[in-house]
């Protein structure tokens, strides 16, 4: 659009005097004519060929930052993935080890009773239970996090939770230059809304490819 004001204009003008007395003699005349304009500004000081430089700088810099914000948004896909995989792993590892300590704790308090074992050796091993309790709920709830990081990175978080987006965060943009969404490529399967809970890992498979 902008290159289209460098070069010549072509317009249709026409002009019509119908009635009485219209041309200074007296009576009725009809004037009709038409004709066609060429106009053209040889030299403006280069002021279109500056806007001309404008637009295009500006389209750069906005496909610049489309491929940054890919970029960002595939690296924390990459990254969400990768922590949720190391999380799990980590948190099934202490879940075998806390239900090791179980057992421990278990044993110890029989063998106080018939004092086989001192209140310190039970408290001890408590202690060492309830650490690795804690440290199984951190990985846990790590691993949760990381998905939701995961479906916010993918533009599914709001889907599965239920909830709408601002009016501000239309896309009315996207739809003036014909660019399609992640729905309109159809790399994403239908995603189906359900409630959240925290009462068990996050199915991820209908959120992702």
């Amino acid at each position: 659009q902008a290159e289209g004001a460098l070069g010549p204009k072509l317009s249709l003008e026409g002009r019509g005097l119908v009635g009485n007395d219209n041309t200074g003699s007296a009576g009725y005349s009809t004037d009709l004519s038409g004709k066609v304009v060429l106009r053209w500004n040889i030299f403006d000081g280069g002021i279109k060929s500056a806007k001309v430089q404008e637009s295009i700088r500006r389209e750069s810099e906005a496909l610049l930052g489309q491929q940054v914000a890919a970029r960002e948004v595939e690296e924390a896909v990459k990254v969400s993935w990768d922590r949720i995989g190391r999380q799990n792993e980590l948190a099934g590892a202490y879940a075998n080890q806390l239900s090791a300590s179980d057992g421990l704790v278990s044993s110890y308090r029989e063998q106080f009773t018939i004092g086989q074992r001192s209140l310190l050796d039970v408290l001890d091993a408590q202690n060492t239970r309830y650490n690795v309790q804690v440290q199984a709920e951190t990985a846990t709830f790590a691993a949760r996090f990381a998905e939701y990081r995961l479906l916010a990175a993918t533009g599914s978080l709001l889907a599965y939770l239920d909830v709408s987006a601002p009016a501000q965060s239309d896309a009315y943009a996207r739809d003036l230059i014909g660019t399609a969404s992640i729905e309109d490529t159809g790399n994403l399967p239908e995603r189906k809304v359900r409630p959240l809970t925290l009462n068990g890992k996050l199915d991820l498979s209908k959120y992702t490819d």
